[in-house]
């Protein structure tokens, strides 16, 4: 619970992306007070301070209590059992509650995921595959949703543990019916948030959901998803996209071209040389024999930036030159610094600054671009 207020605050902050948040990280180190002042100087470098709001420190204490109250707790990007996995991930949130067994987070996990209105054979064969997974020592991962991710959640319980990742508040389960399978998940298993306590599940939480999902697995499964659902793009293939993009392995089964194209996304993901073609558990288990989870410990960063009107002034200039740099096509910040030949603690700053200020947006792979 070190610290845990204060990350709360930078957690629950509104007119600064997560992106920034970590890109900021990157630069300062695990220290929530010292991330609060950089950010306030450098968004009042870049112009924009007054579209940051910090949190009240009197709602982020009764956001705490109301968790404890509740039975579950709350981690930050900084504590040992945060998924050291998701961690990695470009805009992983500061802080998950979490209601349950907190050290199932780092144990090795493949996400199922899938429609919430299947087909029964669909629910039968997302369910063998959790058994069969289970049995083998993954852990199954998932959205809480009716239809796939029930049957995945029951499957993985019958020999094991799973992880619930909600689109609302910890203390909200959606749906309704599954109030039962939740109690029994913190009970055997862990359910996790990134949203505060009392958060309903509005249609955005869910696709950012789905990146928790994919950022904690290692792996992917889609069993039953259309390409597209009544409000747009698919959750499982939004789930999919995500996890493809940070390197994870992506699955799926294959399925029969139907008028309704229950199956189109399965279909256009091994299509698109996204998902490889599975039909049960053993080809995934041959798959992932060669993936190895070892923990890496987070060495805090060094910060090399020295407040003083000097350096201030370095950063001003080196903004201008990265944007002169930047065309077209993304950059990494080490492409910027062979082009630049700017020192990368500069870079980072400088870049947090510009994303500050909505100049540069940075992409999946933490490249940047102009806006």
């Amino acid at each position: 619970m070190k610290n845990i207020v204060d990350w709360l605050v930078l957690a629950r902050t509104t007119g600064i992306k997560n992106e920034t948040m970590r890109f900021a990280i990157d630069q300062y180190g695990y220290n929530p007070l010292l991330l609060k002042e950089r950010i306030t100087e450098h968004s009042k470098n870049a112009g924009c301070f007054e579209k940051i709001k910090f949190a009240d420190y009197n709602l982020i204490q009764k956001e705490l209590d109301n968790t404890i109250k509740d039975g579950a707790n709350i981690i930050s990007i900084s504590d040992e059992n945060y998924p050291y996995l998701l961690k990695k991930v470009y805009n992983a949130p500061l802080v998950l509650s979490v209601k349950g067994n907190v050290q199932l987070l780092n144990q090795k996990s493949i996400g199922i995921v899938g429609s919430r209105k299947p087909l029964f054979h669909s629910q039968e064969i997302a369910m063998e595959l959790a058994i069969d997974l289970t049995k083998n020592d993954i852990l199954i991962t998932s959205g809480m949703a009716i239809g796939i991710d029930t049957a995945a959640h029951i499957g993985a319980l019958k020999y094991g543990s799973t992880v619930a990742v909600l689109g609302s508040g910890i203390d909200i389960v959606y749906p309704h019916e599954n109030q039962k399978l939740c109690q029994e998940i913190s009970q055997k298993g862990v359910v996790i948030s990134q949203y505060p306590f009392g958060t309903p599940p509005r249609p955005g939480n869910f696709p950012i959901r789905n990146q928790v999902i994919a950022g904690i697995s290692i792996a992917i499964i889609v069993v039953e998803a259309y390409k597209k659902s009544d409000t747009g793009r698919s959750g499982s293939l939004i789930t999919a996209e995500f996890a493809y993009h940070i390197n994870r392995n992506v699955y799926t089964i294959p399925g029969f071209p139907t008028k309704d194209g229950r199956f189109s996304g399965n279909n256009y993901l091994i299509k698109s040389n996204i998902a490889k073609l599975i039909e049960n558990a053993e080809d995934v288990l041959k798959s992932i024999v060669n993936i190895n989870i070892l923990k890496e410990k987070v060495e805090e960063i060094n910060n090399v930036y020295n407040e003083n009107l000097e350096e201030a002034k370095v950063i001003n200039q080196s903004k201008f030159k990265i944007l002169s740099c930047l065309g077209t096509i993304p950059m990494t910040i080490n492409e910027i610094f062979i082009s630049t030949k700017i020192p990368i603690s500069i870079i980072r700053v400088a870049l947090i600054e510009l994303e500050l200020a909505n100049i540069i947006v940075r992409g999946y792979d933490g490249k940047v671009i102009k806006t």
